[in-house]
């Protein structure tokens, strides 16, 4: 999986990949937790990786079972802007 920093192409380590997953399911966990009468609002996430030069280099989306994507990649997914 490629990713852009400063326009530059590089290649994202598995470490920096599943460690995004894992920041995914722990915060649905979390949220789930904290907002149980709104527990089913978090069931999936996706962590997008922007251009990695930059603040705010990766963002997170959440949602409910009935809005998750139909990307076939799963509860949580690590995907790469195409910008």
């Amino acid at each position: 999986m490629k990713a852009s920093y400063d326009g530059e192409s590089i290649k994202l380590s598995k470490g920096y990949v599943d460690a995004l997953k894992e920041v995914l399911a722990e915060e649905v966990k979390m949220m789930q937790k904290a907002w149980p009468e709104n527990a089913d609002l978090w069931y999936w996430g996706r962590a997008t990786v922007l251009d990695l030069g930059r603040a705010g280099s990766v963002e997170f989306t959440y949602g409910s079972d009935d809005d998750m994507p139909d990307d076939g990649l799963g509860r949580f997914a690590v995907v790469v802007d195409e910008c």
